[in-house]
């Protein structure tokens, strides 16, 4: 996934496939891992973002991502 991490909320029509938005030319990347076993159980989303120490982490809006993500960072993220 790449986003902003300082963009605006974007509204988009419920089950729109692509929406529109502008965003800086700045781009970051976050990797996300989501793990569901074969009972249908969800451990909560991982979130890595590129970065070298918890500050990398404070410039994302992760107070907006899904309830009880973790968020981590490391060095060499892509």
């Amino acid at each position: 996934m790449q986003f902003s991490p300082d963009g605006s909320k974007v509204i988009g029509q419920k089950g729109a496939r692509n929406v529109v938005s502008r965003c800086s030319p700045s781009k970051e990347s976050v990797t996300t891992l989501v793990t569901i076993n074969a009972d249908g159980q969800a451990m909560p989303p991982l979130c890595v973002v590129k970065g070298k120490t918890t500050r990398a982490v404070q410039s994302f809006a992760t107070q907006d991502g899904p309830k009880d993500t973790i968020w981590t960072f490391q060095a060499n993220a892509k």
